[in-house]
C-alpha cells in the first residue's frame, strides 16, 4: 500500500498546463489521493490551512503553482499582484512533512524558512519559466540567462 498523496494545484490561467500532472499520478496507479484545486479568489484561507494541518503524517503534500523563494502564491487573477498562500508566518504547517513545490524557487523558499531538520522530506526546484515574461524578468538581472531561448521557441 502507498502512503496517502494530497496535491495542492493553484490554478489560474498560467497554471493550467499542470493539471495533467494529477491525471499522470492517478494513471501510475496510486490510488490514496486527495487532490485540491485552489482557485481565485480563496475564500477561505483558514479552511486551506486547516486542511493541510488535518492530513495524516505520512501524506506526501504536493503543491503546483507559482513560488517565489519567500512565498509560494495563491492564484493570479490576470495582472494582480501575486499573493502569499505560505509564506515564513505560517510555513510551520509544512514542515513536519514529506512536501514536493513545484513552484519557481521553491528550493529557496523550504531552505528559506526551514528552522529545523524536517521529519519527513522536501523537495524543491530553482527557477521554471513557464512563459516568455518569466525569462524577460531573468534577463533583466542577467542578460546572458536562457542564452539561444527565443520568444518564438
Amino acid at each position: 500500500m502507498t502512503s496517502p498523496l494530497s496535491i495542492f494545484l493553484s490554478l489560474d490561467e498560467t497554471t493550467e498546463f499542470l493539471k495533467p500532472i494529477y491525471s499522470s499520478i492517478v494513471n501510475g496507479g496510486f490510488s490514496n489521493i486527495d487532490y485540491f484545486e485552489l482557485t481565485h479568489p480563496i475564500v477561505d484561507l483558514a479552511a486551506v490551512y486547516e486542511r493541510v494541518e488535518a492530513l495524516p503524517g505520512d501524506t506526501t503534500l504536493i503543491f503546483l503553482g507559482h513560488g517565489s523563494s519567500h512565498s509560494i502564491y495563491q492564484p493570479i487573477k490576470d495582472n494582480d499582484s501575486v499573493v502569499p498562500l505560505i509564506n515564513k508566518a505560517n510555513f510551520h504547517i509544512l514542515s513536519n512533512r514529506k512536501f514536493i513545490c513545484l513552484s519557481c524557487r521553491s528550493w529557496e523558499f523550504i531552505k528559506t524558512n526551514l528552522v529545523q531538520e524536517p521529519k519527513g522530506f522536501m523537495l524543491g526546484f530553482e527557477n521554471i519559466p513557464t512563459h516568455w515574461g518569466d525569462i524577460a524578468a531573468e534577463r533583466e538581472v542577467d542578460s546572458t540567462a536562457y542564452r539561444g531561448v527565443s520568444e518564438s521557441v
